[in-house]
This record gives C-alpha cells, structure tokens and sequence, in this order.
C-alpha cells in the first residue's frame, strides 16, 4: 500500500458521521493517522451491532464469492504468507493467547453450541480425517510420548493422586466389566517384570484354542475361574537362567489347583498356535 492510501482509509466511516461535505472531507484529510484510527474506533463501539448484523448478512449473500476470493489470494500469496508466518510466529502466538484468555467464556460458549449443531457433521469429518492420516497421526503421537515421556509421567502420577479415589472407582468397574482384559493385562505385566518376550495374548482366544480344558489334568475348568499357566515358567528354571516367554505357544488353560502344584516345574508342551 501507499502513504496516501493508509492516510485516507477510515474515510468511510467519517463520513458516515460528518456527511459528504466538502467541509467534512477536508476535515478528515487534514486529521492525524492516530485520529483517524481513534475516530473509527469511536465509531465501531457506538455502531457495533448494526455493523456485525450488516456484515454477516454480507457474509451470508456472498459465501461462495467470499470463499472463491479467499481460496485465489491464499493461493497468490502462499508463499509470501509463509514467511510472514515464520517471521512472526512468536508474536502471532502470544497476540492469539491473548485473545483467547480475554474471550475464553464467549469462544467456549461459541465453540459448544457449534459442537451441538453441527455434531454428526463434525463425528463424520474426524471419522474420514483419521482414516486418511492414521498413519502418520500414530507416528506423530508416538514421537510425541517419546519426547515427553517422563512430564506424562510426573502428569500422570499427580493426577492419580489428586483423583485418587475417582480412579480406584473407574479401575474396579473396569475389572468388572471387563475381567479376562483385565487378567490379560496382569499378566503381560508380571511377564515384563521378568524381562520375558512379551506378546498380546488373549485369555479368550486360549480358552478357546485348548476348549476350556485343563492342560495338566484333561478335565475341563470353570469359564469364570481358571489359569493361564506358562508352560516354560517365566521364572528361571536354573540360577542365572532364563525364563520362558508370555506368548500363545508357551500358555495354555489349567485348573487353579493343578497351576499352584505344578509351580514352576517344566509340564507339558509347547502349543503350535
């Protein structure tokens, strides 16, 4: 832009005040760019709501042209922008916080009642989004975790003690809604405790491999209690040995009883799945 066109820029919105007149012109003219931008701020607070009514009426007559017009300027100064962006990435990001906390009730109050309007919409849009980047959004998350693991952890570990009780609540419905995912998930642990190769195994999935039979005895068990018994015990067999690990050929189903006599001794063979 030129000098001149930034000196006369609030014009309209004088004139809207002052009238046509000659007088009136001069008078603008002759203000100061400080005036001119106090004279227009004066302005918009005495008319703000005819002019956010006349500008969405606008928006709304002119979508598609007004969509048309901003896609073809993007496009003609992409790379303009860009740098402009780079430049004042700092500033626009502390000018945008700084918004954000000055209208928090207003955008959460916008955002929430656009949310409900529009939420099949929005479900829709997410649904198609992660379907197409599912990939690289996998990736980004798990570069993310990585590079704050141990500020996810004191996180983690605060939030538990601050909702401590709410937690205790939310794992026992968990377990109860959810008991074999449970025992699958302990298991896995006790497995990675011991350094064993640790593969996901599902409690459901052995019980019907081996049909609900007890490996050590024949008989069958109870569907609601039973073992996962490690053929090759986790735990060393010999001093300074190594254990067998949590996967589907080195698990299968047992009795409680027949588990705790067996212990640790090497019974039975290996599964093929």
């Amino acid at each position: 832009m030129t000098k001149q066109t930034l000196s006369v820029a609030p014009v309209p919105f004088r004139l809207g005040v002052l009238g046509h007149s000659p007088a009136a012109t001069g008078e603008v003219l002759a203000m100061t760019k400080a005036e001119q931008a106090a004279s227009v701020a004066a302005y918009y607070q005495s008319h703000k709501t005819q002019i956010k009514t006349q500008r969405a009426a606008h928006r709304k007559a002119h979508k598609t042209e007004i969509a048309a017009s901003k896609a073809a300027w993007y496009k003609a100064h992409r790379a303009e922008r860009a740098v402009y962006l780079k430049v004042h990435k700092a500033e626009i990001a502390a000018r945008a916080a700084a918004w954000y906390k000055a209208h928090k009730d207003e955008n959460i109050t916008r955002s929430t009642a656009y949310y409900e309007a529009h939420k099949a919409e929005i479900a829709v849009r997410r649904r198609a989004y992660l379907k197409i980047n599912k990939v690289r959004i996998a990736a980004y998350g798990k570069a993310w975790y990585k590079a704050h693991k141990i500020q996810m952890a004191k996180w983690h570990v605060a939030y538990y003690e601050t909702h401590r009780a709410k937690e205790i609540a939310r794992a026992a419905t968990y377990r109860k809604a959810h008991p074999d995912k449970y025992r699958d998930h302990c298991a896995k642990r006790r497995a990675l405790k011991r350094g064993a190769f640790v593969e996901r195994v599902s409690r459901v999935v052995v019980f019907e491999r081996d049909q609900g039979r007890c490996h050590l005895c024949g008989k069958k068990v109870d569907p609601n209690n039973w073992h996962l018994d490690h053929i090759i015990p986790l735990s060393p067999l010999t001093p300074g040995g190594k254990g067998g690990e949590h996967s589907y050929r080195n698990v299968a189903v047992s009795h409680p009883i027949c588990n705790q006599r067996k212990h640790n001794k090497l019974t039975g063979q290996l599964r093929l799945f």
